[in-house]
């Protein structure tokens, strides 16, 4: 195996075949610690020192992005701020700045344009570029790419490369070097790529598949390459032809392209919930406190359920205590709900039973059952919906909750803007 360096340093592209072979054209854009990144190339006294982003500065909270300096000490993302301040006393912890984030994002998302106009922002700090039918070169594009971003975008924000023929080898490709890494994945050497890894290692391969497959004797990603396809078929159906594919690097996936300056958009498939969730900034055992959070959560994850065309038959509700107790329930529907304010409704019936001894620490609420979204004629006005619409349009242009129903009115400190994660 050789290896192609190109002329900046720190990026490597692996697994060069023969001349031969076609370069792959799945290209994957993944910014380095990016909330972190941008805060640190905002204001250069945190360069070089470990800095956490959070939601909410309550020791019971969580880091939800980690500086370059702060991994290396230990500290992940998802770990609670009294942990982090154990590990490192002098982290930087800063409140979380969705609109600095989205900007950097358009900024590299612009450049990316500039080669392709077939690109998939995957999430804030992800994009997927098709090359194909096209005579670009993925390899010096992505080392052009990373330059530009640093002499355009902001010296301090670095990201890694990767490059294959669909997107699970391509995001595969992206993980292999970090930070600041350009790889490249061949399928004809996936047994040389997969040494060591584990099936947790690998993009989009649920949890559940590491003990279906071990009951098949199948214990890592090098096994099932050359497992036998029929095998998995007859014990698992379609499933396991599908994981057998995927890691075998067979899937063929289209980029769903949007125009520059939208936000991610996910279509393969249906998601399975939208929901949004807050570690509160204060503690009360008082309902009628809490009932502004809940509301403003809903109106959040009905936004971004409205925005996919998608409505609910379904809602979920969790509390959680700091004293350790939580509250959870799932409730099915027998129509459709698709305004946050329906979700706020179902979730204050939901409650109305719950006794509630200890302060609450965590609310999270959601819609679940989801469905595409048939506009049928009705033989009654539909005006709510037609009204939802025109806000979600006015919102759209001038920020979330810039119109907005009277009872968010001074509910910006709860559950603030945020970013969400949902890849």
């Amino acid at each position: 195996m050789s290896s192609f360096i190109p002329s900046q340093s720190g990026h490597i592209t692996f697994s060069r075949p023969p001349k031969s072979v076609m370069v792959p054209k799945i290209m994957l854009l993944d910014m380095n610690s990016f909330f972190a990144s941008v805060e640190q190339q905002a204001n250069p006294f945190f360069r070089n020192r470990p800095v956490g982003i959070v939601a909410s500065n309550h020791p019971t909270s969580c880091v939800i992005a980690v500086s370059k300096e702060g991994k290396r000490l230990g500290i992940k993302t998802g770990t609670l701020i009294r942990y982090a301040k154990q590990i490192c006393p002098e982290i930087i912890l800063l409140k979380q700045d969705p609109e600095k984030y989205r900007s950097v994002s358009a900024a590299f998302s612009r450049i990316l344009y500039d080669y392709s106009d077939q690109i998939e922002r995957y999430s804030i700090d992800e994009c997927f570029v098709d090359f194909r039918g096209s005579k670009q070169n993925p390899i010096e594009v992505g080392a052009i790419v990373k330059q530009r971003i640093k002499d355009e975008v902001g010296e301090w924000l670095t990201c890694n490369v990767g490059i294959g023929d669909n997107k699970f080898l391509a995001k595969l490709a992206s993980e292999l070097k970090k930070p600041d890494g350009l790889s490249v994945v061949w399928r004809e050497h996936l047994a040389e790529v997969y040494k060591g890894m584990k099936f947790s290692d690998l993009w989009g391969i649920a949890g559940g598949w590491t003990r279906r497959l071990a009951a098949l004797n199948i214990s890592s990603p090098v096994q099932l390459l050359n497992y036998p396809v029929q095998n998995l078929i007859s014990a698992y159906g379609k499933p396991g032809f599908y994981i057998w594919r995927r890691v075998n690097g067979l899937e063929d996936d289209d980029i769903i392209s949007q125009e520059v300056g939208t936000g991610p958009k996910h279509t393969e498939e249906t998601p399975k919930s939208f929901g949004h969730s807050w570690v509160l900034n204060f503690r009360t055992t008082d309902k009628t406190r809490l009932q502004p959070v809940i509301l403003r959560l809903a109106e959040k994850a009905a936004r971004r359920m409205r925005a996919q065309g998608l409505c609910a038959h379904g809602i979920y509700f969790y509390l959680s205590c700091a004293n350790g107790e939580s509250f959870h329930q799932l409730k099915k529907l027998h129509s459709f709900i698709e305004s946050g304010q329906e979700l706020y409704d179902q979730a204050l019936w939901i409650w109305k039973h719950w006794k509630i001894v200890s302060e609450v620490s965590h609310i999270a609420v959601g819609f679940t059952n989801i469905q595409e979204r048939v506009n049928q004629l009705s033989l009654f006005s539909n005006n709510d919906y037609e009204l939802t619409k025109m806000m979600d349009k006015i919102n759209n242009k001038y920020g979330e909750f810039a119109i907005r129903s009277g009872l968010l009115t001074n509910t910006a400190n709860y559950a603030p803007d945020a970013i969400a994660f949902g890849k």
